[in-house]
């Protein structure tokens, strides 16, 4: 924690040396609260936040994350809210920037039909995946099929790790819940016929985990259809568990 401490503190101190203002952007911050249950790196991070006058902290999460908080008590940070991008935006997007790499997906493949399904309208894992697309090296320019799904299979890999860890903090029945709705995706959890086809608890005990994978930032709520909150996370659980 000391070495955290110290970080921070140095930003302000860089801050106030040059006469100028910092932006410290957190992108891999959604999953805080899965690891630090008593809230300490939450209430010093947020004394940080309060105190310094010369930095400005932009934290990325999910909006369900977010959206479970915005009546919690001190919870004074001004919050963005991006819903996940249409599916339209997120093709006209990565064409386009791959396009400043003189490189565009195959027309007569699947190419982009891959990666949009993919990413699911999630800006970061969209971000992710066109960085991997920017390395491929073809001699007429165009992406194709086996691209894009090399390139999605080396993410996974590297990620493989970090989705591992967010899958062992989980209680039993919300990892059982995730690796369900990332199987077999459904607005419904809660019905009985959903229950009984992935043997899922009954009640209390379901809505406990509904609400701890949205404390988690892991699954939206009823108003995405309960989707996971990160695509790539889903694709990789899919992967696993077949």
């Amino acid at each position: 924690r000391k070495a955290f401490e110290v970080l921070l503190d140095l930003l302000q101190r860089l801050a106030e040396s040059e006469g100028e203002r910092v932006v410290l952007i957190l992108e891999s911050f959604p999953h805080i609260r899965s690891w630090d249950r008593h809230g300490v790196w939450e209430k010093f991070l947020r004394k940080q936040i309060e105190g310094q006058t010369q930095v400005s902290y932009v934290l990325v999460a999910t909006i369900a994350e977010t959206s479970i908080y915005p009546h919690e008590p001190g919870n004074n940070l001004e919050i963005v809210q991006l819903a996940p991008l249409a599916d339209d935006v997120v093709a006209a997007w990565v064409t386009e920037v791959l396009h400043t790499q003189r490189l565009t997906f195959d027309p007569r493949s699947q190419a982009l039909e891959i990666f949009v399904n993919a990413v699911q309208g999630h800006f970061g894992d969209a971000s992710a995946l066109v960085r991997r697309l920017k390395s491929v090296r073809v001699s007429d320019g165009l992406i194709r099929d086996g691209h894009v799904q090399q390139a999605i299979q080396e993410l996974l890999a590297d990620l493989s790790m970090v989705f591992e860890s967010l899958l062992m903090l989980l209680p039993a029945n919300q990892a059982h819940l995730l690796e369900s709705l990332a199987l077999d995706p459904t607005d419904k959890p809660q019905s009985r016929d959903y229950i009984q086809k992935h043997y899922l608890s009954r009640g209390g005990s379901l809505q406990g985990a509904i609400a701890g994978l949205q404390h988690k930032g892991l699954i939206y709520g009823s108003e995405q259809g309960y989707r996971l909150a990160l695509p790539l996370f889903a694709l990789w659980l899919c992967k696993r568990l077949s």
